[in-house]
């Protein structure tokens, strides 16, 4: 055991696929890669201007996603020394809670806020998002209540995910045809 973060609390940790580090974020702003047979710090990301929520490694590549409440996602090279974003967007109206790369195609990104959204990125093209996923007509929650809080995507299906919401509700997605069903 040890302290990746000082005191503050760690809201997130995302193993990588393709070599032996993890990384982390947390309420002090931070997102850090450590090698998990050491537990070595090797690099700070520390450009948001507030609590990271979310972190996410890239399935293929060297790349990690990470959220926040200063309502942007960033993107970061791993490999890289100088451990500056690579590119960063303001995502949402809100905190950002979740960020999730697409585990099957390494292409799509999802982003879940307290605006009420599920945002779907395309890595190729990121300026802007490609779908956007309201829940705000949600017809089993109180309106206001559908802070999307939880992103995931199917295992199997590509373009199939499903968001849960602060009062307990889970909707799920298709990418192309918006929303199939609420539980």
């Amino acid at each position: 055991m040890f302290k990746a973060h000082n005191d503050t609390c760690i809201k997130d940790i995302s193993c990588s696929m393709s070599s032996a580090k993890f990384a982390t974020c947390s309420d002090d702003g931070t997102a850090r890669v450590f090698d998990f047979a050491t537990s070595r710090q090797e690099m700070v990301f520390q450009e948001h201007n507030s609590e990271v929520n979310s972190v996410d490694w890239h399935p293929f590549q060297s790349l990690v996603v990470t959220g926040s409440k200063d309502h942007t996602i960033r993107i970061w090279d791993a490999r890289s020394a100088s451990a500056r974003s690579i590119f960063q967007v303001q995502a949402h109206n809100s905190t950002v809670l979740q960020t999730r790369w697409n585990p099957i195609n390494g292409i799509y990104l999802l982003t879940g806020s307290r605006d009420m959204k599920v945002k779907l990125f395309d890595i190729r093209c990121l300026r802007k998002s490609v779908n956007e996923f309201d829940s705000t007509d949600s017809q089993i929650q109180q309106p206001g209540s559908r802070q999307e809080t939880v992103v995931s995507w199917h295992p199997f299906h590509e373009q199939t995910f499903a968001s849960a919401c602060q009062s307990a509700g889970i909707t799920f997605w298709h990418t192309d045809y918006g929303k199939l069903y609420e539980i």
